[in-house]
Order: C-alpha cells, then structure tokens, then sequence
C-alpha cells in the first residue's frame, strides 16, 4: 500500500458499514487522515485545501465524492442481501424516533405494507446508490429553477438518486462500479470481508470484529414473512438481486485470490460510462381527463426530480429562464400539441385518453364542486349531464379534437400572453378561451388523427391496467404499477355510471370526439392498447439516441397518417 493512497468507503446504507468504518478503517490511518465529515452539509463547510489532505473518506456519498475532493480514490464497499437489507432498514426506522420517516413507517400496520408503499420504501436502491450519475452542479441549478432552496445537500441528492426507477442502465453501471472496488465485502461473511481488509493493508487478523450500531427493535427475519410478502421483496428488487449476486461473485474471487489483493488495488475514478439518451417524454394532459396526478406521479417515479420540468402549463413555462426550457427529460401539463416549438428538439408524446362521455361527466362533476366557477349557478340548475352538454355557454364540445388539433407558434404564443395581460388572466385561461371560441371541424379532427399517430403512447382509462402495463413495457420499467399512489388505482379502477340517454346526448354534440377516440382505439390495436409508431421519422430518432430501448415496443402506421402535423 502506498503511504499517500487516498481511500473511499461507499457506505451503503443498512450493511453494518459502521463497523468497517468507525472499528476496522481506523486502524490503518492517523486520526488527522480521516475525514471526519460523513455528510455533503459537513464535507462542504470545509474549504477545498483542507479536503484534498484526508487520505480516507467514507459515508453516503454515492457516486458523487468524487466532484467535491477530486484526485484518485481506492474504493471498497461492503453489500447485503436485499431482502435482509430492507428488514433492517425497516427495523432501524421503527426504532429511530428522529427519522423524518418513523410517524409514517410506524403508522403502517406490517413490513408488507412499508415496502408496497413508494413514499416510505426505495425499491432496487443498493442499484440506484451504485449505478446512478449526475451533475451536481447541475441538478443545483435546476433545483433552484424551481425555487427550491439548497437547505441539505444531502437531501436533494438523496432525492435525485433515490426518487427514480431503476432500469437495465442502472445495473450495468452499479456492476462497473463494483468491478473497478478495490474492494467488495459482504455483511453476511464479516469476518472474511475484515480478513480481506487487514491483507490489503498488510495488517494481522485476529479473527475477531466488534460489530456496533446494532437495531434494538424486535427481530425480523425472512423466515418470519409470508410468501406474498417474499414474492413482493423478489419483484420489487429484481435489479437489486443482480447486482448483489454480480458483487457476491466478486467478493468470493477476492477472497480466493486475497494474497493478490494489493495488485488489484489500482486507483481508480467512479465513473461509468455515459449512459445513452433516453428519448424526451411530453406527457399531454388534455381537459377534464382527470389525469393531472396520474402524469405527475408517473414521470417523478421514472425520473429523477431534476429532469421533470416543473412548469405545467404556459405561464409556469414561460416564467422559468429560457435556457432551463430545453433543459429537461420529461414534461407534463396543459401545453397542447406545439411544446416542441418552445422548448426545442424532439419530443416523444405520451397519453392516456378517457372516453368522451366520461371526459364530459368528469367536467359536470368539476364544475358542480366549484362554487367559485363563473358557471357555477348556471350548471347547478341544470337537471343532470345531459342537459349539461346541451348548453353552448356551459359544454364545450369536441375539446379532445380542439387540444390535439389547435398549434400556436412562439409568436402567436406572445400575442396572446399580451392579451391575458391586458384581461387580467393567466396564459392558461386566455389560451382556454381561445380554444373554445374556435369550434372544431371536420379539418381539426383530420389533423388530430395525424397527431395521435405521431404519439409515442396511447393508453386508455377505460383499460388502466392493460395500459400501464404496456407502458411500463415501452419504458423498461416493469414494476411502473408501484410509483402510483393506492387512491389512485382506486379512481381509474371506478366504472363511472352514465346512462343510456347521457351517453347519446354526449355523443350527439361530441360526434367529432367520438370518432377521434374510436380512431385512437383503431390505432392501438383495439381494446388491448399497443405502442405506436412515429411519423416522419421524429421518434426513430429519438430511438437512436436511446440506444433501442423502446424500438420493439412499435409498429409503423398506415401510411395515411405520415404526413408532418
């Protein structure tokens, strides 16, 4: 070992790290070697010159200490299996009354309850803390776009490592970056792991290690599970469970060649390769298709935070600096079809489209809860839905051909900011009212067939669980049914109750609408939605930046839909 070989434990949380750092590491390094700082507030607080003399840093830092003390680090790590690391992480809250999370773990009634719940449990995060990359400058920058203060370190970058689904990318990285450990322990073979320690440092073994930081709540083992519960664990850490058994085999070659340990210590920088692009997504909210939370809940669970755009419709938008417009992976909102002309480049547009009796039901209901809406008394009145659509003043019909068919230019767009200004009202309900003032024809509808086609998605609420499951496939995100929040399963899982007479009279006056959505549901294959294909080559490619992730996932429409818009 080289006397100024500098060293970084990557603590992964939940794997007796604590013994390896404060009972083993120290043994081998004088106490002003050590970094004393095991979070980014603590390591930030002190000025760079005073970094750069630690020779050992250890904490949960992830993939991101090397942008803060720069230079070659040897690395080692220790992991656990998955299923053991999510009881313990489980117990430690339960036993923790200062973490942020004990009111809530607390409050569900079982182990199987915690981890089926997103807001309390990470699925595959020992594949997120090893395989995920960003720019920490970067994700500071945009954090600050939507005026989140940089309070904790920490916790912005906790939230852009954790708060995302692990794909294959994931794990392909979180190999290469236990590959290139100096390194990889087991907590379930502590005494080797330290055996391999000592033998790199050149240090005896007396085969003994005092283990600390040890839970004091009841026990829990696997063996104490139900078989739901264990095939839950299973699914949830399918890249999990890889990536332990990749660094399972490392750590039995290790253990088996330990006399070579020093030779395989090479310094190394945490970097794995750039993964490929993944196309940008545009998730297309359309009026009255109750699907505001369903598009939030989707892309913050596939995305990490920073890569969401915050703004969701035209005056968020337009408020954020232009140079943040481009900037994100994913959008969502109110912008209707032309988002490409004001953020720039390509966009691979994703939907859900709701049946337009339901669509019109959903805007009675909404209207109904709003005393404070200007219709609001006039609507009340009315004897049910029905009559509802029958008002010119209070239905607007067609709005799913009006949304898809409408296309307004950065310079029409400016004319009508200054004209919400003038009004007094927000771009939103300017760009609204100009929508509905427009009726749709036969024109419209022929140009939002073409639209639909040139989506890269279209599901269906009347299939909610058929679609998302299809999406999940386009995505390479199998376990996409888990980033949703149980109510809202539950909402898509309603059959909303229209009768005979509502459904005809919507129909009646949505005749352009219902035969969008029946040419949608042509597209996609019929009642069992698909993927669609791309027209005019814009998603092939966004394909080929992707790396082919999603090419499989889609099928090529008929040619007379090819045209551009």
């Amino acid at each position: 070992m080289r006397a100024d070989a500098r060293y970084y434990f990557f603590h992964i949380p939940k794997t007796a790290g604590s013994t390896l750092a404060f009972r083993l590491l120290p043994k081998f390094f004088q106490a002003g070697e050590i970094c004393p700082h095991m979070t980014f507030d603590a390591l930030l607080a002190v000025p760079p010159e005073v970094r750069a003399r630690y020779r050992l840093f250890h904490g949960h830092f992830n993939n991101q200490l090397e942008n803060y003390v720069g230079g070659e680090l040897r690395v080692l790590t220790v992991l656990r299996h998955p299923f053991e690391r999510a009881i313990s992480q489980y117990r430690y809250i339960l036993s923790s009354p200062a973490h942020p999370l004990h009111a809530a773990v607390a409050a569900v009634p079982d182990f199987g309850a915690y981890i089926r719940d997103r807001l309390l449990f990470a699925p595959n995060s020992l594949t997120l803390a090893l395989g995920s990359f960003f720019d920490p400058a970067e994700v500071l920058r945009r954090a600050a776009w939507r005026g989140q203060v940089p309070g904790s370190f920490d916790r912005i970058f906790d939230e852009e490592t954790f708060n995302t689904a692990a794909r294959r990318r994931h794990v392909e990285a979180a190999k290469a970056v236990l590959d290139r450990c100096m390194l990889v322990g087991l907590q379930e073979d502590m005494l080797r792991t330290a055996a391999l320690v000592h033998a790199h440092f050149g240090a005896p073994f007396e085969g003994t290690v005092a283990e600390i930081n040890r839970s004091t709540t009841p026990p829990l083992a696997r063996s104490d599970l139900p078989a739901g519960v264990l095939a839950d664990l299973t699914r949830l850490h399918a890249h999990d469970l890889e990536v332990y058994a990749h660094g399972k085999a490392l750590f039995e070659r290790q253990a088996a060649t330990a006399d070579k340990a020093e030779a395989a210590a090479a310094p190394v920088v945490i970097r794995a390769p750039d993964p490929p692009l993944p196309p940008r997504l545009y998730y297309m909210n359309l009026p009255w298709s109750g699907d505001i939370d369903l598009a939030s809940q989707l892309l913050h669970g596939y995305f990490r935070p920073s890569e969401v755009c915050p703004a969701w419709n035209y005056d968020g938008l337009l408020a954020l600096p232009t140079e943040a417009r481009p900037a994100y992976a994913a959008y969502h909102g109110h912008f209707f079809w032309p988002l490409g002309d004001f953020v720039g480049g390509d966009l691979a547009p994703v939907l859900f489209l709701t049946d337009p009796a339901a669509r019109a039901l959903q805007q009675y209901r909404e209207r109904l809860a709003d005393p404070a809406h200007k219709l609001h008394a006039r609507i009340r009145a009315k004897s049910g839905l029905g009559a509802f659509v029958r008002d010119p003043i209070a239905f607007t019909p067609n709005v799913l051909t009006l949304s898809l068919a409408r296309r307004f230019a950065p310079r029409g767009m400016a004319r009508l900011q200054a004209q919400a200004v003038r009004a007094g009202i927000s771009v939103n309900e300017a760009l609204g009212e100009y929508v509905a003032a427009h009726p749709a024809n036969r024109w419209d509808l022929a140009r939002a067939k073409r639209r639909l086609a040139q989506c890269a998605f279209i599901g269906f609420a009347a299939d909610f669980q058929a679609s998302l499951a299809a999406l999940g496939r386009l995505l390479d995100w199998p376990d996409i049914a888990d980033a949703l929040r149980p109510e809202l399963h539950a909402r898509y899982a309603e059959t909303p109750m229209i009768s005979a007479a509502d459904r005809a009279a919507v129909t009646a006056v949505n005749t352009l609408d219902a035969e969008l959505y029946a040419f949608a549901r042509s597209i996609s294959g019929g009642p069992a939605p698909e993927t669609r294909a791309p027209v005019g080559g814009t998603l092939a490619r966004l394909l080929d930046r992707s790396g082919g992730v999603l090419r499989a996932a889609f099928r090529r429409p008929s040619d007379e839909y090819r045209r551009r818009r």
